[in-house]
């Protein structure tokens, strides 16, 4: 969505299919008015094999995002091994330099690679990040040359400075200005369900709406919720959906929600191919249990209908 933004604002008129809603499009997708046409996919049920790349850029890769599939590293990349092997052989990969998996994929390939981070080395770094309470601030040196512009981003998240740097990187190689890039970062303000304020009251609460269930992204939305709203209470309210990472990922959630002052757990809605007696018999209870084990969070237990 934010790589369709900069080039809409550099008058290249691309189409996008993204995975929530944009509120500017009104709806997940953006008809193009060319040859150019961005879609976001993910690994899960092997999705990205239905798409046939001209270039791919990488944003993140977890192991424990797929327990179920993934016992070892390379059952963790072998997905995007196979996805990034479907471009055609002129075809870019801009890749995470900082992640060892996304470095193990490149690394694989003679094809054009671009490496992307905030180390030094990098084709295209990020650099002198600073966090604000609502945006973040980077600078961009790219192939040896520091660019005059310090970017903005108002999207919450260290993650999402990562995007926005891979975003810099593919646009800065496909001709598109600083300027013009500067100015769709700092005017881009997000999708629906990925930390969306949906109220906000500065004399009490502040209720946002942000799609994840797998460990590590709990961790990340809490500690971003206590960055943006540190004079208040956090309080989770976590609906899972799916049975598998509960199972294998207990431990995980258990230390997950220890920023949290109080987590609200509903019962467990089945979703994808799981069944209703498995989610069923899930001990949402014990996981309960484990986080108070970990923190001094309070844990509440509802009941469907509540």
């Amino acid at each position: 969505a934010l790589l369709a933004e900069v080039f809409r604002m550099g008058g290249l008129n691309p189409g996008a299919l993204v995975g929530a809603a944009i509120p500017s499009w009104n709806g997940r997708s953006s008809l193009p008015g060319n040859s150019i046409f961005f879609a976001e996919t993910c690994e899960y049920s092997k999705q990205l094999m239905d798409f046939r790349p001209s270039e791919v850029v990488l944003t993140h890769i977890d192991a424990s995002f797929h327990p179920e599939t993934c016992e070892s590293a390379s059952d963790t990349i072998k997905p995007f091994v196979d996805f990034v092997s479907l471009r055609p052989a002129d075809g870019g990969l801009y890749y995470n330099a900082d992640c060892d998996l996304q470095k193990e994929i490149a690394s694989s390939f003679d094809g054009s690679t671009v490496s992307v981070g905030t180390g030094e080395g990098c084709d295209v770094r990020g650099f002198d990040i600073v966090r604000k309470r609502f945006g973040s601030y980077f600078r961009i040196e790219s192939e040896g040359e520091e660019l005059r512009l310090t970017f903005f981003t108002p999207l919450p998240g260290d993650w999402n400075v990562k995007n926005a740097i891979n975003v810099v990187a593919f646009a800065l190689h496909h001709g598109v200005s600083p300027d013009v890039i500067q100015e769709a970062l700092a005017g881009f303000s997000g999708i629906s369900r990925r930390f969306e304020v949906l109220f906000d009251d500065p004399d009490g609460a502040t209720v946002v709406d942000h799609l994840t269930f797998q460990p590590p992204a709990v961790c990340d939305l809490i500690a971003e919720a206590r960055h943006r709203y540190s004079d208040k209470r956090c309080v989770v309210i976590f609906n899972s959906y799916d049975v598998v990472v509960l199972e294998e990922q207990g431990d995980c959630y258990a230390r997950a929600f220890r920023g949290a002052d109080q987590v609200i757990m509903r019962p467990v809605q089945p979703a994808f191919q799981q069944s209703i007696e498995r989610a069923d018999r899930y001990d949402l209870p014990g996981l309960a249990e484990e986080i108070r084990k970990h923190s001094e969070t309070v844990v509440d237990l509802t009941s469907a209908s509540e």
